[in-house]
């Protein structure tokens, strides 16, 4: 749905955060591409170079892993997959004999290889005394580290979400029309993605498609998280990996997830004039590939979103599946629970070559497809999505 509308692949996404050329680091905190009104801060910032060396230092080890055991390029969702496994470690959140040792070497490693990242994690960046104390500048050096593996993981995040934040009239939404009718045929129980960018809630409600994403009406300019899927007459949409248009927002009151409809996350008001804090200046996104596992039943927005993923299926007799790989775990785990909870049940895949996409797909799913395909509940449309007419279409469904 997205890359025929220009929005950037997973490949583009990735050249574009190995390179650091235009990037700086706002005193937001957040990552930038571009145009930087403030040039003085991005000659003080210590981040930007040492975070570049270290994703692309990783980068080339996720490269030779994958070229090796999966016969695939390594992409920016593997790299914060390994960042985010080294923060966790170095951090204390998560204890893992077997991370620890290759989180230690491997930053040993970097630190070796790299001035900037060396200078970093030492302080050489900042006017910091040298303590005589030992176990003081261990610490030091253990914070530094654990900092700089939580900026990298910030530098991913903000690069996807600026490179996929579009308005509305910036792209073609042709190739929708087929999706579109399905809607309108009332044959689709309920629309779940893992893309990030609002390219098909944008064009559905502009067709007068009805959409109930479980967030509430306005109030004063922000649209809040409820959880809400009850109406009848909406079409649930299930965005299972987070959007580019979700902020965590603080009053008074209590922090609540809202969607702010003129795109300013800083300056959002309560209906009662308060000013809100953007709490972490970026919006809410999963990224990575096995890490997204835990958060799917840790955090309460994704933990309510994937329940009504599965109880949507439940309530389906048939799957159809267009532009996911069959890369996520999780996602996998539920669709062959829904598959094998009862007879009947059919998925219909849209991809120009499924025997590539089978191929490529996570186990679970690639040992299953050619039984699934002999029993005739696997059926395939051998085209990429704006190929795929209306009719035919319909006629599958």
């Amino acid at each position: 749905a997205s890359v025929p509308a220009g929005f950037p692949s997973t490949q583009s996404l990735t050249l574009r955060i190995l390179s650091s050329n235009g990037v700086w680091r706002h005193t937001d905190a957040t990552y930038c591409i571009g145009y930087n009104p403030n040039p003085i801060f991005e000659e003080l910032s210590p981040y930007v170079i040492p975070v570049n060396c270290l994703v692309k230092h990783l980068h080339t080890k996720a490269e030779q892993y994958f070229s090796e055991h999966a016969n695939r390029p390594a992409n920016y969702e593997d790299v914060y997959y390994l960042i985010d496994q080294m923060y966790e470690e170095m951090s204390g959140e998560s204890e893992n004999p077997a991370r620890h040792d290759y989180t230690i070497n491997t930053l040993k490693d970097i630190e070796s290889e790299n001035p900037s990242i060396c200078d970093f994690i030492t302080g050489s960046y900042e006017d910091i005394p040298a303590s005589r104390d030992p176990e003081e500048m261990q610490r030091r050096r253990k914070s530094r580290k654990t900092e700089l593996l939580d900026e990298s993981r910030n530098y991913i995040a903000d690069l996807v979400w600026k490179m996929v934040r579009r308005t509305c009239d910036s792209y073609s939404s042709d190739h929708l029309k087929t999706i579109k009718a399905a809607c309108k045929s009332n044959r689709v129980s309920s629309i779940s993605t893992l893309c990030h960018d609002t390219h098909v809630e944008d064009y559905l409600k502009g067709q007068g498609i009805s959409l109930e994403d479980g967030f509430s009406e306005e109030e004063s300019g922000v649209r809040y998280w409820k959880g809400n899927f009850s109406s009848t007459s909406k079409i649930p949409l299930l965005k299972l990996h987070g959007s580019v248009n979700w902020f965590r927002l603080r009053s008074s009151g209590g922090d609540r997830i809202g969607i702010p409809l003129d795109g300013d996350h800083w300056h959002t008001k309560t209906k009662d004039g308060e000013l809100q804090i953007s709490l972490d200046g970026r919006p809410l996104l999963l990224l990575g590939t096995f890490n997204k596992i835990p958060d799917y039943i840790l955090l309460g927005i994704y933990f309510e979103l994937h329940y009504q993923f599965r109880q949507a299926l439940l309530e389906s007799d048939q799957l159809l599946v267009c532009g996911y790989s069959f890369g996520d775990k999780g996602v996998n785990t539920v669709i062959i629970e829904w598959y094998n909870a009862e007879p009947g049940r059919k998925l219909l895949v849209i991809h120009p070559n499924p025997e590539e996409l089978c191929r490529n797909a996570r186990n679970a799913i690639r040992k299953n497809w050619e039984e699934w395909e002999k029993k005739g509940s696997l059926r395939t449309i051998c085209k990429n999505l704006e190929d795929v007419k209306e009719s035919e279409l319909l006629e599958l469904m």
